[in-house]
């Protein structure tokens, strides 16, 4: 579950290595870190990293491969209220 906003920018790019998509965390507000190339598997751990702690400002992530439409999903944060608790949550 994340804590603040996450942008995933899908960009086609005909000239990328059809084995390895570019997986760019942009410059994080929050933790200060500059931008960061990592690989696709590791993007799930960086992000629970990086959303730890509850904020408005939005973590950029790009990723470049060829095959792939040029799209952006937005994560929003899932918060629970202080009444509902975790096994009342629906799952999707």
């Amino acid at each position: 579950m994340t804590r603040r906003p996450v942008y995933y920018q899908f960009i086609n790019n005909a000239s990328a290595s059809a084995s390895a998509p570019k997986c760019v965390i942009q410059l994080d507000a929050v933790t200060k870190e500059r931008n960061l190339e990592i690989s696709i598997k590791n993007i799930g751990k960086e992000v629970a990293r990086r959303c730890s702690k509850v904020t408005a400002e939005p973590l950029y992530i790009t990723i470049k491969a060829p095959n792939t439409l040029n799209m952006t999903f937005i994560d929003t944060p899932g918060l629970l209220t202080k009444t509902e608790d975790v096994d009342t949550r629906v799952s999707i």
